[in-house]
């Protein structure tokens, strides 16, 4: 039996590197359920901004939305590869 290699992150723009990496750490405190991943909370991304995010509300408006656009794509390979192995929701 084959066993898939892990995913490596595809090559991020050097102006997206801030974002691939708040997603990274964001990600690390994912909370898990039965079924799998749930979505990153946006209690955690409010309070990953406070601590070390922008400042700026135009910026973070653009990075709330890259963050949730990332986790939206991670979530789905998550759960698409999940259930190609049968362990699926």
């Amino acid at each position: 039996m084959a066993v898939d290699a892990p995913l490596a992150p595809p090559p991020v723009a050097e102006c997206l590197i801030p974002v691939r990496e708040a997603f990274a750490q964001l990600s690390r405190g994912r909370i898990w359920g039965p079924g799998g991943p749930l979505p990153i909370q946006l209690a955690e991304i409010t309070a990953w901004f406070d601590l070390v995010g922008p400042a700026h509300p135009e910026d973070r408006l653009d990075h709330l939305t890259l963050l949730t656009a990332l986790d939206d794509a991670w979530l789905t390979a998550w759960h698409r590869r999940a259930d190609q192995q049968g362990h699926g929701r």
